[in-house]
């Protein structure tokens, strides 16, 4: 719809329909499986921490000893390769 003077575009115009839409935050949480409203199980690797695995699916390792007693766990220092963790939903104020 306009352009410079050598003939490059600066703006066009487009046609577009919508079928659907969702709200931000179902969207965000449709896209990111990692979400920390949702109960995820997790199967141990060699090399896998608690500690790490709280910040990846919580954004910070401080729910490490309750992840532990969630899944009775005797510690969080060592996890057998293969044992399935269930990570659930936390409120934002929750701490251990």
């Amino acid at each position: 719809k306009l352009f410079k003077p050598d003939g490059s575009p600066i703006r066009a115009m487009a046609s577009v329909s919508f079928v659907g839409s969702f709200s931000d935050l179902l969207r965000i949480a449709k896209n990111n499986l990692l979400s920390p409203d949702l109960t995820h199980v997790h199967t141990v690797k060699a090399g896998d921490t608690l500690p790490n695995l709280c910040e990846e699916m919580y954004g910070h390792p401080r729910y490490a000893s309750v992840i532990a007693r969630v899944n009775g766990l005797s510690g969080f220092r060592y996890l057998k390769p293969g044992t399935e963790l269930v990570f659930p939903p936390f409120t934002k104020n929750r701490t251990n």
